[in-house]
C-alpha cells in the first residue's frame, strides 16, 4: 500500500487548496483530516481511508471502487456521481451525505433504504416533491419509489444501557413490538432500557421491496410444497 505524507496532504486541505483530480490509488490514508476538502474526480480505488474525517466534504464523481471507509465520517459529504461499488462503509457516519447517481454495488454496511422523518415526509408532499402512488411514495426529481413502513430512529439513551445496540439505528415499529419493546409517542421500553426515539417511516426502494417479497414468497411456496410432501408421504403409509 502507497504511504502518503499525511501532514502535507491535510496542511494542503486546511489552506484551501484544490485536491480535485487527486490520485490516491491504494494509498493508506486512515485517520486523515480532510474535513470540507474539494477532493472531486479524485480515484480512491483501493485505499483504505479508515476513521478518515470527510465530514462535508465535496467527493463528487470520485472512484471509490473497493475502498475502505470504515468508521470513517462522511457526514453532509457530497458523493453525487461517485463510483462506491466494493467499498466497505461499515461503521461509516453518512447522515446527510450525498449519494445522488452513485454507484453502490455491493458496498457493504450501506443500506438503499431511505429513513424519513415523519414532518418531512409531509413537507415533501406539501411542497409537491413527492406523492402517493398506489401504496408507494414516489420523489418526483429523483425519480424513486418507495415502499413505506412506520419505524423509529432511536436518538438516545435515557435510562439504562444499550445492550441490545439500537442506538443510532432505526427500527421498524412491528420488529420492535415482536422483540417485546413497549413503543410509546417518543420513547421506547426494551427491558431495562428507555431510549427516546424519532417517528417516522423506513423507505425500502421499490426494486428491492419487490425482491424482499418474491424471496417471501418463495419461501412460503418452498414450505407449502414440504407440507405437501408429508401429507402424502403419511397418506402413502395408511
Amino acid at each position: 500500500m502507497k504511504k502518503v505524507n499525511l501532514k502535507e496532504l491535510q496542511e494542503k486541505a486546511k489552506a484551501g487548496e484544490n485536491l480535485s483530480e487527486s490520485d490516491f490509488r491504494g494509498c493508506d490514508l486512515r485517520g486523515v483530516q480532510l474535513p470540507g476538502a474539494k477532493l472531486d474526480g479524485s480515484n480512491f480505488r483501493y485505499a483504505n481511508l479508515e476513521k478518515a474525517n470527510l465530514k462535508g466534504a465535496s467527493i463528487k464523481n470520485a472512484n471509490l471502487r473497493h475502498a475502505v471507509l470504515r468508521h470513517a465520517d462522511l457526514r453532509n459529504a457530497d458523493l453525487t456521481g461517485s463510483d462506491l461499488s466494493y467499498a466497505d462503509m461499515r461503521g461509516a457516519l453518512v447522515v446527510g451525505t450525498v449519494f445522488k447517481n452513485a454507484k453502490l454495488f455491493s458496498v457493504k454496511g450501506v443500506s438503499n433504504k431511505v429513513f424519513f422523518r415523519a414532518s418531512t415526509l409531509e413537507k415533501l408532499i406539501e411542497e409537491d416533491r413527492a406523492e402517493f402512488r398506489g401504496e408507494e411514495l414516489f420523489l418526483k426529481k429523483e425519480g424513486r419509489g418507495y415502499k413505506l413502513i412506520e419505524a423509529l430512529r432511536f436518538l438516545e439513551i435515557v435510562e439504562g444501557s444499550d445492550e441490545k445496540g439500537y442506538l443510532g439505528k432505526v427500527k421498524p415499529v412491528n420488529e420492535l413490538k415482536s422483540e417485546g419493546c413497549e413503543v410509546m409517542p417518543g420513547s421506547v421500553i426494551c427491558g431495562e432500557t428507555v431510549y427516546s426515539v424519532e417517528e417516522g417511516f423506513l423507505g425500502i426502494p421499490s426494486t428491492e421491496a419487490q425482491a424482499e417479497e418474491k424471496e417471501e414468497k418463495e419461501e412460503a411456496s418452498d414450505v407449502q410444497m414440504l407440507v405437501e410432501y408429508f401429507l402424502r408421504m403419511d397418506g402413502s403409509k395408511s
